[in-house]
């Protein structure tokens, strides 16, 4: 099972989500976004897929939207998900979904796993190490 890990700033909840998918200490994850130009409890937080990227994984992004007949849910998990943020109005907020439940890094507000499955459009992050 995959093991919380919290935010520790208002913007890195990509870091937190990569740090616990890839079992990577925080700390590795954060020095690797601050060399990208992170800035904590900045405006913008950091592009999961570019962390990814960095950290020698490769990935796929899918985008679900309600339009479709069928959810895309990738078949290896955990997974990282951006979505809505239920605290940020207009803003994203990447989670880490594993069997069933929601991982959320967030120390405010948080997604549900209900939230999660009536979210009308999200980005799936699959993503596999590099040989």
């Amino acid at each position: 099972m995959t093991r919380l890990v919290k935010m520790r700033f208002t913007n890195d909840c990509s870091i937190a989500s990569v740090a616990m998918v890839t079992r990577i200490p925080y700390s590795r994850v954060l020095k690797v976004a601050k060399q990208r130009g992170f800035k904590p409890n900045g405006k913008y937080g950091m592009d999961v897929a570019q962390l990814l990227y960095d950290l020698g994984y490769e990935f796929d992004m899918r985008v679900y939207s309600r339009l479709r007949t069928r959810r895309p849910i990738p078949v290896k998990q955990p997974f990282i998900a951006s979505v809505p943020s239920v605290n940020n109005r207009g803003g994203y907020h990447a989670i880490v979904v594993e069997a069933g439940r929601v991982l959320d890094s967030s120390n405010k507000k948080q997604v549900s796993y209900a939230r999660f499955m009536r979210t009308r459009r999200h980005m799936y992050f699959g993503f596999r190490k590099d040989e």
